[in-house]
């Protein structure tokens, strides 16, 4: 599987040190994820990660992504977009490719959209993809 890292005006994000109102930066559906996020992360059902800043929270967090992706590598995730609420970060998965860093897609792309403990609890093992779907603190779109 290949990863690559893009940077763009247009595809900013909190590790580029931008940061915007995160309810007009949004996407549907992020809400939600970030409500059971908070949930999850008060019953102690996931851990709140370690998170680095600027490019080594880029690349901590693209490695997640990887891992994640990996682990879902089933033509059924082709061509989906992954957007990580917290540092509105989005990434697609093509078939042998994560793509991270990527413009946000329009409104008809498949979105799987998850927090940063999510991400991270699912690939340490503390949880699983489909306890992540259930709990709410990954969702798609």
């Amino acid at each position: 599987m290949c990863l690559s890292l893009s940077a763009g005006p247009l595809r900013a994000c909190t590790f580029d040190g931008v940061f915007t109102n995160p309810f007009t930066e949004s996407y549907p559906g992020a809400f939600d994820v970030a409500l059971a996020t908070h949930k999850e992360l008060s019953e102690g059902t996931i851990t709140k990660p370690t998170l680095r800043e600027g490019i080594p929270g880029l690349q901590q967090t693209s490695w997640w992504l990887k891992l994640l992706a990996k682990s879902l590598n089933t033509k059924s995730m082709d061509d989906t977009y992954l957007y990580v609420i917290d540092s509105h970060l989005w990434a697609k998965k093509r078939a042998d490719k994560l793509e991270v860093h990527v413009t946000k897609p329009n409104q008809k792309e498949r979105v799987l959209i998850l927090s940063a403990a999510a991400l991270s609890s699912i690939v340490t093992g503390e949880i699983s993809y489909q306890d992540a779907l259930e709990l709410g603190v990954a969702k798609f779109k």
